[in-house]
């Protein structure tokens, strides 16, 4: 029943968005502490991860770039949680800083847990207008200095999860800005940090005793826009992960990843723009590395 119910809620959320999503959201789907903070110490045991990705590979100056530190762990009574995050968002000469502290609280529920997590963050733009390189020795309409933003926010964000499945709702920047009173350089960047609502479920569905289908879902509503981020993977033996992520708006990274150690998990994707922007690049990619600091008889988790 529980599989049935799964599977109607994908096709429910899923098909009548395909169309509207933004590729900015499927990382999220690696690391969910970003957007919802209940996700804080959802794996038993202290965690830590590491992620890089290009979005047009390497051979394209000033190409996006992504870099996602991230470590959470429960404390000794198993009922809080403590977590950080950092990420760097860089595209050309501009940089997008992100510093987060996230807390969860959990109460036993029946066979599950129920989450409730606060987050803050400080978010830091610049504009290094200093690396750009002028066509004329002196360009006056080329600004000399470098420029920046700060801002902090917080967030809050409840989730249910067992052994095989999970649900999520949160809105992880509480506060709007006005975008008014900003310079025009930083107006449309801090557009992407508005206000949104998130919802987010996956679970394991067992096809045969060594191989599992994991689906995933983040949606995302926010005042401008609806945005949806998808992902399927088949595992074999709780030990390897084949499969991908899907956004509609031109976006599909085949990925692979594997248990390479009792507690070290390695993966890689491969991403692909099926839009005008696949004429100018051969694909991006990305690469991760996760460490679970778990005891030795502790099954490693395939759910999150």
């Amino acid at each position: 029943m529980k599989k049935v119910l799964l599977l109607n809620l994908f096709c429910l959320i899923v098909f009548p968005l395909f169309g509207q999503l933004d590729a900015g959201n499927y990382q999220l789907l690696y690391d969910k502490m970003l957007f919802n903070p209940a996700f804080t110490g959802s794996r038993d045991a202290a965690h830590i991860a590491v992620a890089y990705r290009s979005a047009w590979g390497n051979n394209v100056d000033g190409a996006p770039i992504s870099q996602i530190i991230s470590a959470h762990s429960p404390l000794k009574d198993q009922r809080i949680a403590i977590g950080a995050t950092f990420r760097l968002n860089a595209i050309g000469v501009t940089q997008k800083w992100e510093i987060g502290l996230s807390y969860a609280y959990r109460i036993k529920v029946k066979s599950g847990l129920l989450s409730i997590g606060l987050r803050t963050s400080t978010t830091a733009y610049r504009i290094k207008y200093s690396e750009l390189r002028a066509e004329t020795l002196a360009d006056a309409a080329l600004p000399q200095n470098n420029e920046s933003l700060y801002y902090t926010n917080y967030g809050v964000g409840l989730m249910y999860y067992n052994d095989q499945w999970y649900f999520g709702v949160s809105v992880p920047k509480l506060t709007n800005r006005d975008n008014e009173e900003l310079e025009d350089e930083f107006r449309e960047l801090a557009t992407q940090d508005q206000r949104s609502f998130y919802i987010t479920t996956g679970g394991i569905l067992k096809l045969t005793d060594k191989i599992k289908l994991l689906p995933g879902i983040i949606v995302e509503n926010g005042s401008e826009r609806l945005d949806v981020s998808l992902n399927f993977n088949m595992v074999y033996f709780d030990r390897l992960w084949t499969g991908f992520i899907y956004s509609s708006d031109g976006l599909f990274e085949a990925n692979i990843k594997v248990q390479a150690a009792s507690r070290l998990r390695l993966g890689f994707g491969q991403t692909f723009e099926m839009n005008e922007l696949n004429r100018y690049h051969n694909g991006g990619f990305m690469v991760r590395a996760e460490y679970q600091f778990r005891d030795k008889n502790q099954k490693p988790s395939i759910l999150f």
